[in-house]
């Protein structure tokens, strides 16, 4: 049997699936020969000639003549490789209409490729124009099935594909050699195949051809088109791109003009009408529009023609709003485009739009936000879970966001860019609207009937977690416009909440769907009011918001200041006289306040039953932002003066902030007592007691209402004991922080809160045998959680104190761990127990209790190694699970111990006992540390911050590991530096570099001199390659200059072996030798190692650029 016929059966016997393996294997063996055959070319083109019917043979024809294209590219002359560039063209023209699919691709791969490899060639441009050529005329057959335009599409599509930098094809060619093909095609062309597309889209446009019966070749135009626009436009830098990745930045005078100066936007929106009945042309079109909108960088020269771009869009947007086709099906496309407008172009330019320009966009969007509020209702009223509308709101209100924050209010004490067109109009209309389509009918757009009680009880519990972001743009919008949204919400409130009580003080409406309806209003009124005075934040200190302060103080000079008055508002407005006269914001607050009254009076009255949980957690919500943000602020913070209203109501200057603790703590007092049976009310009072005692500990110390607290918790376990273990820690290190300044109390409490509570759970174990009853493991859980909360609670005042009190309970939770190992829920407390302890406490402990401490957490350590905690004991996923988890937390601990040192403020610990827990810890989890636990992000960041702490710190300390364990952690940082992610690679050259100074300290450790060879050689692979990113270029810096410094001898080494690769190519040799001559160059840095390393990065970020680009192959 000749060589075709063998390579047709096999290629018959693949396409069949024959499912005997013996044939298949023996045809794959046969294509494999086929495609490493030094006679491939004329296989092929006997395939070609005589079988070109049989497709699967076509497919197999056309990889195979790509792969031996490439093989022989070197020895083929230009004219050969003309000839199959010919031929591929003229076999796609002529059998375009019957190729299947699968071949047409593989012979459009196949081409592009060629162009591609030809990029290097003189000829280059010849070949690429002749391709390009061949396909305009593939565009201009008549066809009426358009077959033959649908093939010059695939192969444009191909094409970009290939000289797309991320989808390219491996070609066996450096990574130069595809950064220069990609800029010579982008700058030659991609431009060509952009105006081809746009001319054969005119076609569309004029009507010589009808979109009824060419829908599938507009699409690929489109599509095209699409690709072109989301074009990655990068600079002959290697491996670097600073472009935003979603936005369109073409270079050079020929896109600038195509751009600027074409009459381009204008003929995209002429294109609407054609793609409009066609929803994939469509979204493709708007897309396009998309990107279009977004152009910047060096194609504008200056912000007036960005100025005179943005306007147009202007007009496109405000267009593309009105129409129902686009905003009800394609709503987010459609937001993209404004938010595209909002984020990509300068507030400078911005600034520059004419008045009318600025009024038509803030109009149109103002418009279509509104609408949109309206469809995301209508969206939620129908429980449609594709959540379209409510994605598209977020973006809109995102775009309010960017264009408020940048330019549009006060918030920094500037004026605003927008002040000329009444920017608050807009922001008031889209917050109102808001509002309106959050309450019910009659005032609010919702219907009454669609608030179901069963499906407020499933969704409301997550509504401030879930719409978090829309509610802080909504915010955002409402303190541009205070003087008006403030009212309005005032209004609202207490219409809502007066009628709230009319209905929960009347039986008969309770359940109603009238009364549903009314706490579902005051539900998102209480939530919105939260968001409009204050933000939630996290790591920073809480302020009041600039906007806040400066309306108050705007109307300071017309509001009432009489404390009399605003004391009655608080209570109860209804009897307030002056209620109209006192400043907004405080009435507004007032409002929360007196809901808050109202659930108070029938909590006393035993009614809780008849109250809305959802609705008393949005008041809690509402008074921990007030308590954390207001109450006895801290005026150094605020940089703006603070009205007199707001001084009298939450400073201390005549008690008002200290009051308003003393109303907070009862509620906190009376939700314990009388509403501990709603778990989530119950959570969310104890962050509301922990945010008083945190943010106003001056008032606490002093406050009645917190001594009654502490002496009802003492006094009655009854009180507390029902709570769940979350809650019990919160309390407990709520009241130790109130009582930080009395050691007394802080006994007291530890004594009848966890310490009797522990005596009376180990003697009810001692005499029953039940302990592994549900209700011995939730009671031991709770005492846990009570150690934990004790922790929690540590001041710099307390500290010694509460270890004292609770420290001699350790050696008994160590041992109940071993004994409730079957109680995943226990083992876990038990680490979180000793993480809380060996964290924020530890500054503050004196050198005794400290090394009790250690003590204490190394007997822990060792009791979870003879456990095997470390170890799966089954195969099951639920135990690799597990094990996963304890792992996770040994590691924070872990970490923990190694940080003390870090924490010893007072410098008077010796750090040696806790390097020595830290060393047999690390000793005894390394087994246990995985490759497949190092994929865990937080497992393996834990373990490499933790590894890269002890190097820096301790690095003489690694020579007691044994061999085995001193191999492990050597791997796992070569798999950080290989596989790592930014920060684990970047705590890997930490320790690269702690090792290599260390021993360049010492030089007679052998072990870690091979180890700093052995990582050397991958940090310099990695590097190269570009495994390790540019962004951490610094570490990589520092790393490699340390080991350079070290082993001088082993770089010049590696740098020999490197060169000696390209031997046969002088060119290439010459140049990596001159870039590693100027990367070991003599620094002058007169012994300032920091200056040192900034010198040495910028020479290896030149370095890599080169040495990068010729040794990576692709």
């Amino acid at each position: 049997m000749d060589e075709v016929e063998s390579i047709l059966n096999a290629a018959s016997v693949l396409a069949a699936g024959v499912p005997n393996d013996k044939e298949r294997e023996a045809a794959e063996r046969i294509i494999l020969q086929f495609k490493k055959s030094p006679r491939a070319l004329a296989l092929c083109r006997e395939i070609l000639r005589a079988h070109s019917d049989d497709p699967s043979v076509l497919f197999y024809a056309f990889s195979a003549l790509k792969d031996a294209l490439l093989a022989q590219w070197t020895i083929l002359n230009r004219s050969e490789i003309q000839e199959w560039k010919s031929i591929l063209m003229q076999f796609l023209s002529a059998q375009c209409g019957r190729l299947p699919s699968f071949v047409q691709q593989q012979l459009c791969l196949t081409l592009s490729v060629i162009m591609k490899r030809s990029s290097n060639d003189a000829e280059s441009k010849t070949l690429n124009a002749s391709v390009l050529s061949d396909v305009v005329t593939l565009m201009q057959v008549h066809d009426e099935s358009f077959k033959s335009q649908l093939a010059a599409c695939n192969l444009l599509e191909s094409v970009l594909n290939e000289f797309n930098f991320s989808n390219s094809s491996s070609i066996g060619q450096s990574m130069e050699f595809h950064q220069h093909a990609k800029y010579q095609f982008q700058n030659d062309e991609l431009l060509t195949i952009f105006r081809m597309v746009l001319a054969h889209l005119h076609e569309f446009t004029q009507g010589s051809v009808r979109a009824q019966t060419g829908t599938v070749y507009l699409t690929r135009l489109l599509s095209i088109l699409e690709k072109v626009f989301l074009w990655d436009f990068t600079t002959r830098s290697i491996a670097r791109s600073t472009l935003r990745k979603d936005t369109f930045r073409p270079p050079g005078i020929a896109w600038r003009e195509i751009i600027l100066f074409s009459d381009i936007i204008e003929f995209l929106v002429s294109l609407k009408q054609t793609v409009i009945q066609h929803e994939d042309s469509l979204r493709l079109w708007l897309s396009c529009v998309t990107q279009l909108a977004s152009t910047n960088g060096d194609i504008f020269r200056n912000s007036s023609e960005q100025m005179s771009y943005l306007c147009k869009f202007i007009h496109i947007s405000a267009t593309l709003s009105k129409d129902e086709a686009i905003y009800r099906h394609f709503s987010f496309q459609l937001a993209s485009i404004y938010n595209k407008l909002g984020s990509v172009f300068p507030l400078n330019v911005w600034k520059e739009v004419p008045q009318e320009g600025s009024k038509m966009f803030f109009g149109a969007l103002t418009e279509l936000t509104c609408l949109f509020c309206e469809l995301f209702l209508a969206e939620e009223i129908n429980y449609d879970d594709d959540h379209i509308f409510r994605d598209s709101l977020q973006l809109l209100l995102s775009t309010w966001a960017l264009l408020i924050a940048d330019g549009g209010s006060s918030s920094s004490g500037k004026e605003s860019i927008f002040a000329s067109i009444s920017i608050g109009d807009c922001c008031f209309t889209v917050f109102s609207r808001y509002v309106q389509c959050r309450i019910s009918a009659p005032t609010g757009l919702r219907p009454v009937s669609c608030t179901d009680d069963d499906e407020i009880e499933e969704a409301e519990e997550s509504d401030r977690m879930l719409f978090q972001e829309q509610l802080d743009c909504v915010a955002l919008l409402g303190r541009v416009c205070l003087d008006r949204s403030v009212p309005l919400l005032i209004y609202l409130l207490e219409s809502s909440i007066e009628k709230m009580q009319d209905n929960l003080s009347n039986p008969a409406n309770c359940g109603s769907p009238e009364c549903d309806a009314n706490l579902e209003d005051v539900h998102w009124l209480t939530l919105i009011s939260a968001h409009l005075i204050a933000d939630e934040v996290t790591g920073e200190t809480p302020v009041i918001p600039y906007e806040v302060l400066e309306y108050s103080l705007k109307v300071s000079d017309q509001v009432c200041d009489d404390m009399n008055v605003i004391h009655r508002a608080f209570i109860d407005y209804k009897s307030c006289d002056g209620i109209d006269k006192i400043d907004p914001l405080i009435r507004l607050t007032a409002c929360v306040f007196n809901a808050m009254n109202f659930e108070n009076g029938f909590l006393e009255s035993n009614r809780g039953a008849l109250l809305s949980p959802e609705v008393s957690c949005d008041i809690l919500y509402f008074m921990c932002l007030l308590s954390e943000n207001y109450i006895l602020y801290k005026e150094d913070n605020l940089g703006i003066d603070v009205s007199k209203s707001l001084r009298l109501v939450y400073s201390d200057e005549v008690g008002g902030g200290a009051w308003l603790v003393e109303i907070l703590v009862r509620k906190v007092l009376l939700n314990v007592v009388k509403y501990s049976s709603e778990c989530s009310v119950i959570e969310e009072t104890l962050r509301l007691m922990l945010a008083i005692v945190e943010h106003n500990k001056s008032a606490v110390f002093s406050c009645a209402a917190m001594n009654d607290v502490i002496n009802l918790v003492t006094s009655s376990q009854r009180l507390w004991k029902t709570l769940p273990g979350e809650c019990c820690r919160v309390l407990i290190q709520a009241l130790l922080l109130a009582a930080v300044g009395s050691s007394d109390i802080t006994r007291q409490l530890l004594q009848k809160m966890l310490i009797e509570s522990f005596q009376a759970f180990v003697a009810r174990l001692e005499s029953t045998k039940d302990k592994f009853s549900v209700s011995r493991v939730n009671e031991y859980l709770m005492l846990l959680e009570l150690l934990r909360g004790s922790a929690l609670g540590c001041h710099c005042e307390n500290t010694k104190t509460i270890f004292s009190a609770v420290s001699p309970l350790f050696p008994s939770i160590t041992g109940f761990m071993s004994s409730y190992l079957s109680q995943e829920v226990i083992v876990v407390a038990t680490f979180q127990v000793f993480i809380e302890f060996t964290a924020s406490p530890t500054p503050f402990l004196d050198k005794d209790q400290m090394c009790h401490l250690l003590n204490e957490t190394q007997r822990f350590f060792r009791t979870c190694v003879d456990c095997k905690l470390f170890q799966a004991t089954g195969c099951s996923k639920q135990e690799k699970e597990a094990c996963i988890s304890r792992l996770e937390l040994a590691l924070q601990l872990l970490f923990n111990i190694v940080s003390i040192e870090n924490t010893d403020i007072f410098g008077d610990f010796n750090p040696e006992q806790a390097v020595a827990v830290s060393l047999f810890a690390l000793g005894e989890l390394l087994p246990s540390i995985q490759e497949e636990a190092l994929q865990i992000p937080a497992l393996s960041s834990l373990y490499y911050n933790t590894i890269s702490t002890l190097f820096e710190l301790h690095p003489e300390k690694f020579s007691v590991l044994s061999d085995e364990h001193y191999q492990k952690l050597v791997i796992t940082v070569e798999s950080a530096l290989t596989t790592g992610n930014l920060d684990n690679t970047k705590c890997a050259l930490e320790c690269v570099s702690s090792a290599a100074v260390y021993a360049t300290s010492v030089q007679r450790v052998p072990r870690l001199m091979q180890t700093c060879q052995h990582l050397m050689y991958v940090v310099i692979q990695c590097l190269i390659d570009h495994t390790i990113s540019r962004e951490i270029i610094n570490s990589s810096a520092e790393a490699l200059l340390n080991l350079i410094q070290l082993l001088p001898t082993d770089f010049s080494a590696i740098t020999d072996v490197i060169l000696a690769k390209f031997h046969a190519n002088e060119k290439v040799r010459d140049r990596l030798q001159t870039a590693f001559c100027e990367l070991l160059a003599p620094m002058n840095c007169a012994g300032k190692q920091s200056k040192t390393v900034t010198v040495f990065k910028t020479r290896l970020d030149k370095f890599l650029d080169v040495v990068g680009g010729l040794l990576i192959v692709r």
